[in-house]
């Protein structure tokens, strides 16, 4: 049973020759679970133990190791749990099921729109009277041309790439300059690696001077 949940306990054991109406109560629970999207499910194996959160309570039902007979069914009350469950019945953001669009800014959209497709090797989607549109992961990034546009000097989009090192040398074959930084210790081809060895990062900018990232985080 999870630790966690060790006080108020309410328990009714089930006999074994109660079979079918034991497995109607789980199916009923987890037909709850799904339809209410109040509940999280979380099945624990070899413990057979299947255990709904919601709220500060974990419901748990125990089943026995035939794999027919559910031993038991329990309420615990946990003021430990994450309280941030508690928001799953609570009806979901204005935008937080919508896609992310991003927009990088160009003065010249036309050697913005070579450098995306060409040099990192972008899919051009399509193009309309205000951008030249790509697809990324399934993200739309659309890049427009903005005549008097000045670049930041922080990073304006960063990609998850597995090998940063391997990526690194990929884009430098396709002419992409990384940079370099006084105030960290980058290696000799521009790969940061944050200390603990964790993440690696390497920064580079495209036609305009926006700054672009890799990195494995």
């Amino acid at each position: 049973m999870d630790p966690r949940s060790n006080v108020d306990s309410r328990r009714k054991d089930f006999g074994k020759n109660s079979k079918s109406a034991n497995w109607l109560t789980l199916l009923l629970l987890i037909r709850y679970a799904f339809l209410s999207g109040t509940w999280v499910f979380l099945a624990r194996l070899p413990g057979r133990v299947f255990h709904f959160y919601h709220g500060n309570f974990d419901f748990c039902i125990s089943v026995g190791t035939d794999s027919h007979t559910l031993v038991e069914v329990c309420a615990k009350h946990s003021p430990t749990l994450d309280n941030s469950q508690e928001k799953r019945g609570q009806p979901m953001g204005i935008l937080e099921s919508a896609k992310p669009a991003i927009i990088i800014c160009t003065r010249d959209r036309a050697r913005a729109t070579a450098f995306y497709r060409d040099n990192l090797g972008l899919t051009v989607a399509h193009e309309d009277s205000f951008a030249a549109v790509f697809n990324i992961g399934g993200v739309t990034l659309r890049v427009s041309l903005v005549a008097d546009f000045t670049p930041h000097e922080h990073t304006i989009l960063g990609f998850s790439v597995p090998d940063v090192a391997s990526t690194v040398k990929a884009l430098r074959g396709k002419g992409v300059t990384f940079n370099s930084y006084q105030h960290v210790r980058q290696d000799e081809v521009g790969i940061w690696t944050a200390p603990g060895g964790s993440v690696r990062v390497a920064w580079f900018k495209d036609p305009d001077g926006n700054v672009l990232s890799v990195t494995d985080a």
